[in-house]
Formats: structure tokens, sequence, C-alpha cells
């Protein structure tokens, strides 16, 4: 019960200790069942942080929330009624918009006698008196200083609160008796501004499905520790820090020698490596160092490179580290180069290739809130090459991939990831580096003993991962800086 019912309750339970009625204990046994039920509910979300509290019916759809560090989720059974609280902020970090947990799901009564119209949440914008407009939308009356500080500091929820100018496009565009006579247009612009009222409720069910697809994806992701951090990743780890590891991908490598190419992951569930703090960043330096100093000690050198193929989908992103031989890195800065101009559309957006430099590195000219493809061959990411990714979302349709999409989809999402089609190929940094190291072979008259597939990349046994890492252990040990962290504790 909420506080307004339980006061009612208590009402009655005075109303019949004067009237001495029979069924006074009853009453009495409901108030204290229900306080009790009702000061749990508020301690148990004020121990969440002040999360968000909502009550669904079909708890089969929504599924058991386990208690986690990551998820922050619990869930109270009580029959076929569960319990959810949903944290305060996405996985963004954006707030979620739940609607006003006292207002009403019907606009406020005009209290100067505005009636209603058609039976619908249309309401007269101007006064009968004068003529003048009063209102633009049906809430106006109703919406209080708080809830539009609120409605500001919302990115998620309604297309309304996060970009009005498109609600306003949009319903002029419907309008079949849309007049381009300025007077006209005048006269019904509350018609035009009037927003698409969303009830709470179905504000509260955008919040949960939100959060019930975070935590599957969660659930899902090879590269995070489960169970709080009981269980570690389903790949293959080589070292870890405190907040990245490095691992053997899974799937074939993209170099000659198939040590040569391995994944720095950071231990959150980044959406991309530009949401990551600087703590995690030092652990992502470290390990790229490392591979610097291994690859010049053999006379190579290393890119470095992260695609981020969809924000929907809420995959784990990791960092690509492949080892090159210099004559294969002198040519791989071009070759990126004119590449990514001939990706996406022809009338792209966002610049086709931006440049970083040294006052401009990869996580100031990047924005984390896009999907992108970023490559580099420094470690401190001052040089190389950044592609904002226009459409891939729109083709995912926000479903949730596999971690490992962009290496191993059969160019589902890229349909080629040719200009033609105007499409990222997942796929595309594997395939440059490919095509450098063959046209290297050719011009040497030798093909190395490396059969190299491009677009589709095949997945990896366990027993060859394993195999892979032995192999990479016998370099790596040398240089590796995680052995300082193990001397220390």
């Amino acid at each position: 019960m909420t506080s307004d019912q339980l006061n009612k309750l208590q009402a009655k339970i005075l109303k019949a200790e004067l009237m001495g009625d029979s069924n006074l204990d009853a009453l009495r046994a409901e108030y204290d069942s229900e306080s009790a039920r009702a000061k749990a509910h508020q301690s148990l979300a004020g121990d969440r942080g002040g999360g968000f509290a909502s009550s669904s019916i079909s708890g089969d759809r929504m599924g058991k929330v386990s208690t986690n560090a990551s998820s922050a989720g619990v869930l109270v059974e009580d029959g076929q009624r569960e319990l959810q609280v949903l944290p305060t902020l996405d996985a963004r970090g954006r707030m979620y918009d739940i609607g006003s947990l006292n207002s009403q799901t019907d606009p406020p009564h005009d209290p100067k006698g505005k009636r209603k119209l058609k039976g619908r949440d249309e309401y007269e914008a101007r006064d009968p008196c004068t003529g003048s407009i009063v209102r633009y939308s049906a809430d106006d009356d109703g919406t209080s200083l708080a809830d539009l500080v609120r409605q500001e500091r919302f990115s998620a929820g309604s297309r309304s609160v996060k970009d009005p100018d498109a609600e306003l496009a949009t319903n002029i565009m419907i309008d079949h008796s849309y007049s381009a006579n300025l007077d006209e247009q005048d006269e019904e612009a509350h018609r035009y501004a009037k927003k698409k009222m969303r009830s709470d409720a179905l504000k509260r069910q955008f919040a949960i499905n939100d959060f019930a697809r975070t935590k599957k994806a969660l659930d899902r992701c090879r590269f995070c520790w489960q169970d709080e951090g009981a269980r570690p990743p389903r790949v293959t780890v080589v070292s870890s820090g405190y907040m990245a590891y490095l691992a053997i991908p899974d799937v074939e490598a993209a170099s000659e020698r198939e040590e040569d190419h391995v994944w720095i992951v950071p231990m959150q569930h980044h959406l991309s490596l530009l949401e990551a703090d600087d703590d995690t960043w030092d652990e992502i330096r470290n390990f790229q160092k490392c591979l610097l100093q291994l690859a010049a000690a053999g006379g190579r050198a290393v890119v470095f490179y992260e695609t981020v193929v969809s924000l929907k989908g809420q995959a784990h992103s990791v960092i690509e580290a492949v080892i090159l031989p210099k004559p294969a890195m002198d040519l791989v800065p071009g070759v990126f180069k004119e590449s990514l101009r001939s990706v996406g559309g022809e009338w792209s957006t966002h610049k086709k290739v931006i440049e970083f430099s040294s006052s401009r590195p990869f996580r100031h000219a990047l924005v984390p809130n896009l999907p992108y493809f970023a490559v580099s061959w420094d470690y401190r990411w001052n040089t190389g090459y950044g592609h904002v990714i226009e459409n891939m979302d729109s083709d995912r349709g926000g479903k949730v991939e596999d971690e490992n999409a962009f290496d191993v989809d059969e160019m589902t999402a890229g349909g080629g990831g040719g200009a033609s089609s105007g499409r990222f190929d997942p796929n595309f940094a594997r395939d440059v580096i490919r095509g450098v190291l063959e046209d290297l072979d050719n011009d040497s008259g030798s093909d190395g003993g490396y059969i190299r597939s491009f677009g589709k990349s095949r997945r990896r046994s366990d027993d060859e991962k394993r195999r892979v890492k032995d192999k990479f252990m016998r370099e790596w040990t040398k240089v590796d800086w995680t052995k300082m962290l193990t001397s220390q504790s």
C-alpha cells in the first residue's frame, strides 16, 4: 500500500473504534501487516542507493535478477508478483525517466473551467475571453519546476523530452492540412507543439525493459567476471591487472603468426573505451607499452584498434593489438586512411577520417555516444585515425549481440562493407591488415605459408587457444608488467 492508502486504512480503524465495530481487530492486523511491508520496501530501496521501485505482474518474462555489483538489482517474490528495484541510472549513466511518482495518468483538471475536447487528451489552448494562447500542451498547468528540471536532465525516455524539435517536425509531417501560410501556421502552433503524452506506466515499463536488456547483456558477456568475481571470464586470459587484462582472441589472428594478435580488455563492462576512467587507461597503456617493447625486440611494430559497431547491443568493448613486421607497418597508416575514405555512405554526416594528434588525441577526438572505429600505433593514441559509424545501430535493430560480433559475424551487419552498400564492415581492420600482408608476400614472391581469409574469421578451439597462449607466454613473460603486482602482494 501507498502512504495515502495506509492513512485511509488508519482512518477506518479510528472510525471502527468510535463506532465499536466488530472488525476492528481485523483492520488493525491488516494495518500492521501493510505498514511492515511498506517499511521493508522503503529500507530495501534505500539500501540500494536510491533506486526506483516498480512492481510487475509478468514475472516469468522478466526473469530472476541476481544481486551483484554490476546490475544492482534485487528481486522480492510475493506469489506471482515481484518487486524489481531498478538503478537510478542506465548502462550509459543516464537517468531513467519513470515519470512523476505522485502524478496521475490523465492531465490535471483546469481550475478555470477549460473543457476537454472530443473525449481525448486535447484541451483548449486559448482563453475564451481574450483569445490569447494560455498553454501549448495538456500538461502545462500540472508540470512543476522540479519536473522540468528532471526532464532537462533526462537523456533517455520519450522523444518529446529528448528532441522536441523532432516531435514538432513529425506533427507537421502527419498534418494533411498543413499550410505554408505564416498566419495559419501561427494559429495552429499550439497543435503542432503538442507532445504525445506517455503515461507513467509506460515510462516505468521502458526503464524495466532497458534494465532487463542490460542484465541479459551482462549475463551473456564473455569478458566479464560473473558472480562478483567468483567466475572468471570465458576467454583465455594471459595476464591480468586490477582494471584490465590481456587475452587470446577466440578467432584466428589477423597477423602472420597466430600468437601476434591479442586483446586488451577492461574489467568493467564498458560499451566503448571512451567511457573508461583514467585508472583503467593507465593499465591499458601498461599493456600497450609492454607489447611495443616486445615487438621492438624483434624489429617489429604494433597497431592498436577498437571497433564499436553498436551501442544498443551493449557489447563489451576491447582493444585489439596486432604485431606486424616493419615493412607492413610502413604501409598500414596510409592504407587505413585511404580505406576509411571509401567506407560509409556517400552523404555521411561526419568526417570519414578523423585524425588524432597530440593536441586532439583519441579520447578527445571521438565521443562515447556514437559507434566508431579507431586505430593507432601509439600507446598514447596521439597518432592514428577515427571514423564514426553512422548506420550500424539501425541495421542491428537494437538486438543484444554476441560479444565477439565484430570478429566472427559473417558480414551480416557489414553487408560487404564496401562503399556501394554504405555500411561499415565489422571485420574492416582485419581485412585491411590481411590485405597489406598479402601484398607484401606477393611482392616478395612468397606466401609465407599463411593462408588468409577475408570477411569471416574462423573460431578457434579450446586446445588451439591454449596452444597459442603457451607460444605467446614464452616471449610475454620477459616484459609482463603484472608480475610486479604479484611480487608486491
